[in-house]
């Protein structure tokens, strides 16, 4: 039976919030649909990005706009928290996806690690990898193809700044050059094509001369002037309040931002590629759907909806985007194909105002689980759905006018880990190690519930997100990412043991249980030489998250190795994992919830000190491990409370 639409929409209001689009923002993605130009936006850190310039492209020019950050900023310090090193690069990853979220730009990385300041490319070089580090840019330029190339920082100021600053340019230029020449990583055109971009930009910045006023008395007759000031009616924002948004997501780095009311203007210098004739970027490069073989019809057929978009009725689009996605289908295969049915299908849900949601028990799961997975779609239209296939299974279920469907799904959890992909197999050589499928991603596949929809005699295809969503009740509805983590983690609660005697050590291990219940052995494997007080120790652990603490006596011999420390983990007497696993947790506001799987080796050490007598006072840093370190060696030292120095007596 037909419930009254305002009933369906109560009762779906309270079990759910959704984050909707309205018409004006549904009428810029058609306007973004009937543009095809795309700019890489090109530099070495999180943060180092200009949020107005790719604003400006993003919603301004609707140009495909990306932005490539070398690093994940593994090197900075943390404002809001206590990770450091490949943690915090999971926050400040996090932090760049919610600020291309906010400004619509893409976002991608290398393999490349943060590992602090360096002075110059020589520098930086000798620890990054180049070759692969090259072979990642040229690969992402013959992926997305960019028509235009945007460096952040210049290629010919080597040692005038950050030698990670100029590596990105150094890298981003050789690019540019190589990646239209199939003498170069010609193995890539076994899946790509060759590429090369019509133009490269380095974007001028004040800082580069050493102040505004400096800036502003330079002759800048050479350089494209975009001014980025223009007010947008149909999103109630200037590019600068967008900008300052997105720019202030950096939280981990205290870059929050306020908007400007003053006239603004980005400067770009031309160093490769077309000449530039005017101040447009795309100049003498079409833009249009004419720059495909078959896309004259589409950019009428869009032109079209534009001039015809209801904004109280944007259903009545949907038929003539319809015949808008039939149209690209048939187009020969090519990266703005792909790009453009995505854009078409997610216009044409927002149009019908369609609502996809799941929810499930907890947050985690293991590899290869079954699970239930709570399934709800509302039709916010006047037009009748048929779900034709759910999570690759063939269905047939109608979702008349208004209609709320729900459905208790059986889903079997994918068989790897998703949670950040460039954690788990380790680091080398200054780079992640990742698989080749990884490459440029900016995290790991979400788990997602595939669905197939026939909208008239249509079939659109959709992945819908698998997370959990819980009612807070001072933050209301919080959605929680879904990951599949081992059955098991362990973790240490020392990322090193440092001997300077053979006197025996405890060794402490938080063991969590992350399964339906775990019943087994853990064993502790040490270098040679070391001797330890049990073999294994039993362990039954029967409620999902349930942790306990094991212990381990351990005490080096005259013949002890310097080495790691490790567990294997058996159940039913079959080894599971022959490496530690471990896991952490990240949570806070601005970014989705984390879950990182990782290993987690310790090293271990026998010393041969000689310590001075002397105390020693320690004033502790950002995420400081120097005192503890210390302290476990044997150093007779005091904390020192920063804020009392100067009224407290050091004498002592």
């Amino acid at each position: 039976m037909n419930k009254p639409k305002y009933f369906v929409l109560f009762v779906l209001f309270c079990a759910s919030k959704f984050y909707s689009q309205s018409s004006n923002e549904i009428y810029l993605k058609l306007k973004k649909l009937n543009f095809l130009g795309s700019v890489l936006y090109v530099a070495a850190h999180p943060d180092d990005e200009n949020t107005s310039l790719i604003s400006y492209l993003s919603n301004e020019l609707h140009a495909h706009t990306s932005y490539l950050s070398l690093t994940r900023g593994d090197g900075g310090q943390n404002l809001i928290g206590t990770e450091l090193n490949d943690l915090l690069g999971v926050i400040r990853t996090n932090e760049l996806l919610q600020a291309r979220a906010i400004d619509g730009g893409n976002q991608y990385f290398t393999s490349a690690i943060d590992f602090g300041f360096s002075k110059n490319s020589n520098e930086t070089l000798k620890i990054w990898p180049k070759n692969i580090i090259l072979e990642e840019i040229v690969r992402l330029i013959r992926e997305i193809k960019p028509d235009i190339i945007i460096n952040r920082f210049d290629h010919r100021r080597d040692g005038q700044t950050h030698g990670h600053h100029t590596s990105s340019a150094i890298l981003s230029k050789e690019a540019f050059n190589i990646s239209g020449d199939r003498n170069f990583y010609s193995s890539q055109l076994d899946s790509l094509q060759l590429w090369k971009p019509f133009r490269q930009y380095v974007n001028i910045s004040w800082w580069r001369y050493g102040s505004r006023e400096k800036f502003n008395s330079i002759n800048k007759d050479n350089f494209i002037k975009i001014d980025i000031t223009k007010y947008n009616f149909l999103t109630g924002r200037t590019n600068s309040e967008i900008s300052a948004l997105s720019r202030s997501q950096h939280k981990s780095q205290g870059f929050g931002r306020s908007p400007s009311l003053e006239k603004e203007s980005e400067f770009l210098e031309l160093i490769g590629g077309l000449e530039n004739k005017s101040d447009r970027i795309f100049e003498g490069i079409d833009t249009t759907w004419n720059r495909l073989e078959g896309g004259k019809r589409i950019k009428i057929l869009i032109d079209q909806i534009i001039a015809k978009f209801d904004f109280e009725n944007p259903e009545k689009s949907v038929k003539n985007l319809l015949e808008v996605f039939n149209e690209i289908k048939r187009l020969e295969s090519s990266v703005w194909k792909k790009r453009k049915l995505k854009e078409v299908k997610e216009i044409i849900k927002l149009c019908l105002g369609i609502k996809m949601i799941t929810n499930t028990d907890f947050d985690y799961g293991n590899r290869d689980e079954e699970i239930n997975l709570d399934f709800k779609i509302l039709n916010n239209s006047s037009y009748p759905i048929n779900i034709t296939k759910v999570n690759n299974q063939l269905k047939s279920s109608l979702i008349s006018p208004y209609e709320l469907y729900q459905d208790i799904i059986k889903f079997k959890l994918p068989n790897e880990f998703n949670t950040p992909y460039w954690l788990i197999k380790g680091e080398k050589k200054g780079r992640y190690i990742i698989d080749k499928k990884y490459t440029n991603q900016p995290i790991s596949e979400k788990v997602s519930l595939p669905i197939e929809l026939r909208i008239f005699d249509t079939f659109l295809d959709y992945e819908v997100e698998v997370t959990q969503r819980l009612n807070d009740p001072i933050k209301g509805e919080v959605i929680n990412p879904f990951y599949v983590v081992p059955k098991i983690a362990v973790n240490f609660k020392k990322n090193k043991y440092l001997f300077t005697d053979i006197e025996q050590e405890k060794i402490i291990i938080e063991v969590k249980n992350l399964s339906n219940g775990f019943k087994g052995k853990i064993k502790l494997n040490s270098p040679a030489g070391w001797e330890i007080d049990k073999n294994h120790v039993d362990l039954y652990l029967t409620e999902k998250g349930e942790t306990e603490n094991i212990e381990f006596q351990i005490r080096p011999t005259d013949n002890s190795k310097d080495g790691i420390l490790s567990l294997s983990i058996l159940s039913d007497d079959k080894l599971i994992t022959n490496e530690s696993l471990s896991i952490f947790s990240i949570d806070y506001d601005h970014i989705p919830k984390q879950y990182i799987v990782k290993p987690f080796l310790p090293k271990i050490k026998k010393l041969d000190l000689v310590l001075p007598r002397k105390k020693v006072g320690y004033i502790m840093g950002a995420g400081d491990l120097v005192y503890e370190n210390l302290k476990s060696i044997g150093v007779n030292i005091e904390l020192i409370d920063v804020d009392e120095i100067e009224d407290d007596d050091l004498d002592r």
